[in-house]
């Protein structure tokens, strides 16, 4: 699911996205905030997102 609202970001021209970001969309996707957090590791990992210099922001890939 938090690849779906992935592809919705770059589909809409985005090639960045916060924490915030997926986390607003943690009810429409059945997951809480701690789990998307602790995801953005493993989205890091799988070189789906990459760190910024921004804190909390990554870029898409």
């Amino acid at each position: 699911m938090i690849h779906g609202l992935i592809t919705e970001h770059v589909a809409a021209g985005h090639t960045r996205i916060t924490t915030a970001d997926l986390a607003e969309a943690a009810p429409r996707i059945g997951r809480s905030r701690t789990w998307i957090a602790a995801h953005i590791t493993d989205l890091i990992d799988d070189g789906v997102l990459h760190e910024t210099r921004r804190p909390d922001t990554f870029r898409i890939n």
